[in-house]
């Protein structure tokens, strides 16, 4: 007899039970939708954070970008637009940031 899996309640068949096409099928679009749902999840929480970088606008020192989906801190001001510079930017990650936050308040 068939069971369900905990979180998202995928049909498990057992050992003994024929194979249900439309079992599979009604598994693999579930699991589709979950992994789908948790893209969007994590491109609304990049965004978020920081917004892509524009080639167009101007950029203080300390602004945060994401470019290639990696997280950057403005090392320098950006007067005018200008194409990718990487001297002009430093990767980083949100712990990070936070751990310097955390170092000024002590």
């Amino acid at each position: 007899m068939a069971t369900s899996t905990g979180f998202y309640k995928l049909t498990k068949p057992s050992q003994t039970d024929h194979v249900d096409v439309d079992s599979l099928n009604t598994n693999f679009d579930n699991i589709d939708n979950i992994m789908h749902q948790n893209e969007l999840r994590s491109q609304k929480a990049v965004g978020n954070i920081a917004e892509e970088y524009d080639e167009i606008r101007p950029y203080s020192e300390g602004d945060f970008v994401m470019h290639e989906s990696v997280l950057y801190k403005c090392t320098t001001k950006i007067s005018e637009g200008e194409v990718w510079n990487g001297e002009h930017w430093q990767s980083t990650t949100v712990a990070a940031e936070i751990l310097n936050i955390l170092k000024k308040t002590v």
